[in-house]
């Protein structure tokens, strides 16, 4: 529900925006990273603004990209609307829902815990949950999706039976106590990529750090990396509901919230091309997080693989090329938005599309590669 091995690329009406050319630069520990279109790239970038034109013209995309190679930006625009019925142009700072594509940052958060020495990958889930009747589940195995629990996006909507109230993780948790057999197969036995891993993770992030999943985000990773226009979607502010584009169905009509809006960890990041570029550079710089930790998290997890297949890590997909490359990614897809957050460490290679309308056919990771020249080496 949340996630598509394809991914959907939306809806537009008739006119494209341009991004204003602004300089603009943040500093990661002490590496200037640049948030400016680079010049040299002129060629390659019309060639995907033409593309990107083409679909928006054809009223299949809407919303923003930025593309980049070697760690410089090639790209980055805005085609279509905020809101399609009004006509509200999108900006670059248009704050998208990045539905599965929250995963990367929940692996990090608990990556962070671990370097800080308040939880280890192979903890007992019931070290966090007390009285969680399912046993032997690891840290690790919920990172990597290989827990064998069931998807709450399927049982909760049989179980939570008050629609018209959001569900929040503390509701997830207790539901599943109060039925203890929401499994598929037993643990550490199938990778199976299920939401209820990452909804959990977030609850163990909470106890580990004693502080909610909201803050801790946003103060122990946005705030500091200078994600500035990232945050996690507390459904029941509404401020937080005024910072966000909201999404359309095929037919531009509004899709609402429902009741697991209230669920995070899993989804419910908001954010821009901008501030995933900045979070990838950081990758690179180790800000937060040395780089040779990092390779936890692009470490595949399931033994059987070959190229052209696909595989998981901590919080990221990967696709082995046939060229030998592993390329890091996530998308996502929650109501009206779809994302796509692709990384090329060989080549400091960065995809970003982020788009609110359902409209569309969908592209794969190597659709996308190929447009930036990194589909083989």
């Amino acid at each position: 529900m949340l996630f598509s091995w394809g991914f959907f690329i939306n809806c537009g009406e008739q006119h494209s925006s341009s991004e204003k050319i602004v300089t603009r630069s943040i500093i990661i520990k002490k590496v200037h990273v640049s948030l400016t279109v680079d010049p040299s790239y002129k060629k390659l970038a019309e060639d995907i603004d033409n593309y990107f034109t083409n679909r928006f013209n054809k009223g299949v995309f809407n919303g923003n990209i930025l593309f980049a190679k070697d760690g410089k930006i090639v790209i980055k625009k805005s085609y279509g609307y905020a809101d399609v019925r009004k006509k509200t142009p999108l900006e670059l700072t248009s704050r998208f829902q990045l539905a599965s594509a929250s995963k990367p940052f929940t692996a990090f958060a608990i990556m962070l815990l671990n370097e800080r020495g308040k939880l280890d990958f192979n903890d007992n889930l019931n070290k966090f949950i007390p009285n969680f009747p399912y046993k032997d589940i690891s840290i690790q195995l919920l990172l990597s999706h290989r827990s064998g629990l069931a998807k709450y996006d399927y049982f909760a909507d049989k179980l939570w039976t008050n629609k018209s109230k959001f569900m929040s993780n503390d509701d997830l948790v207790e539901m599943m106590k109060n039925n203890p057999h929401l499994t598929g197969y037993a643990p550490d036995k199938v990778f199976q990529y299920c939401n209820t891993n990452y909804a959990l993770l977030a609850s163990v992030i909470e106890k580990a750090s004693k502080t909610k999943y909201k803050s801790f985000m946003e103060n122990e990773i946005f705030k500091p990396l200078g994600m500035n226009n990232t945050y996690v979607l507390n459904i029941k502010d509404s401020n937080d509901l005024k910072l966000r584009v909201n999404s359309f169905d095929k037919g531009n009509k509004l899709i609402y919230d429902n009741f697991m809006d209230g669920v995070v960890g899993d989804k419910e990041i908001y954010s821009t091309v901008e501030d995933l570029f900045i979070f990838d550079q950081s990758l690179y710089s180790g800000e937060l997080l040395a780089p040779e930790k990092m390779k936890e998290a692009f470490k595949p997890r399931n033994t059987k693989w070959k190229s052209g297949s696909r595989n998981y890590g901590f919080g990221w997909r990967i696709i082995k090329l046939d060229d030998g490359r592993q390329i890091p990614y996530h998308c996502g897809w929650w109501h009206g938005f779809r994302s796509y957050f692709i990384r090329v460490p060989e080549n400091k290679g960065t995809i970003i599309v982020l788009n609110n309308s359902m409209k569309g056919s969908f592209l794969t990771v190597l659709d996308m590669l190929k447009l930036l020249g990194l589909d083989h080496q």
